[in-house]
């Protein structure tokens, strides 16, 4: 996702006059990367329609004239800019006005949720919102109740509702690693696909389901790919659910750092009865009261 926003974004710069992309990433490894990735977008794009660089440094590119013969011409050109950004700092990108910004990795953004709001709204407020523009937020789920969690669920109401956004509002877009046609792994011919832990297996089996219509040879090169990669990070099935989400409700309940390990639930939620009406048979007794520290205790049940 990050590759097709920075394809964008630097097509959006380099061909309209006066426009600057921005991005925003959730540590400096991270600017770096994207950096050096539009600045290999700029070096691969053919000399005859590559923009020449007035400036740069390690984290902003600012481009001229188009073409060279437009600088031979003394032109002004488009000067246009791509700039890279920590969220680590404070207010990024006060005083600029983008047209295009990448907010990468949202659920990894460092700080609590109050800061969290600080640095989106430093970023939002400097993009424009009279003619065109667009910002892309996208990352992996970190957990629950988080900005970035508190995001999607905004832009899930409208795709719930079938309504359509106004301009200025989010569209949720789910990637699930099943739709990517790279997450294949073609099974050999003696491959057991019993030989693996039993709760999983019913998953796989709801997995062909949901995405396959039923096809079983349709999932098999998918699913083979999903047991190696779960294989390699140690069969670890919540990682897989955390890094490689195959529906939105996954994404947010299997990532994060819970107290509690999704395996436990996934083990005790078939074993929870539903609440049966007439069905008490105690009788409630006078509390007893602790002295030492004023608890009350209910007993009698």
């Amino acid at each position: 996702i990050s590759t097709m926003v920075g394809c964008l974004q630097y097509d959006i710069i380099t061909h309209t006059s006066g426009q600057d992309a921005v991005v925003l990433a959730h540590t400096r490894a991270a600017t770096d990367t994207l950096f050096r990735m539009v600045k290999k977008f700029h070096e691969k794009t053919p000399e005859e329609l590559r923009p020449q660089i007035a400036s740069k440094n390690g984290t902003r590119m600012v481009f001229d004239v188009r073409y060279m013969a437009q600088r031979e011409a003394g032109e002004t050109g488009i000067e246009a800019s791509y700039e890279c950004a920590t969220a680590g700092g404070d207010n990024p990108f006060t005083g600029a006005t983008p047209r295009a910004a990448h907010i990468a990795e949202a659920g990894k953004m460092p700080g609590d949720n109050h800061r969290q709001i600080e640095i989106m709204t430093s970023v939002l407020n400097a993009v424009p919102t009279n003619g065109p523009s667009i910002v892309t937020m996208e990352g992996t789920a970190q957990g629950w109740g988080n900005l970035f969690h508190q995001t999607w669920q905004e832009a899930e109401y409208n795709m719930r509702n079938g309504r359509i956004p106004d301009p200025g509002e989010w569209i949720g877009v789910f990637v699930g690693w099943w739709e990517d046609q790279l997450n294949q792994m073609i099974p050999s011919p003696d491959y057991r696909w019993d030989d693996g832990d039993a709760d999983d297996i019913e998953q796989e089996k709801e997995l062909i389901s949901l995405y396959w219509k039923g096809d079983f040879h349709l999932a098999a090169p998918y699913l083979r790919w999903r047991r190696n990669k779960i294989k390699q990070i140690g069969n670890d099935f919540a990682k897989f659910d955390e890094d490689y989400p195959h529906c939105p409700r996954v994404a947010f309940l299997r990532s994060g750092r819970p107290a509690i390990p999704p395996k436990m639930f996934d083990y005790l939620n078939p074993l929870v009865s539903p609440p049966r009406l007439g069905s008490w048979t105690g009788s409630l007794v006078e509390p007893e009261k602790d002295d030492a520290y004023g608890i009350s205790a209910v007993s009698g049940w």
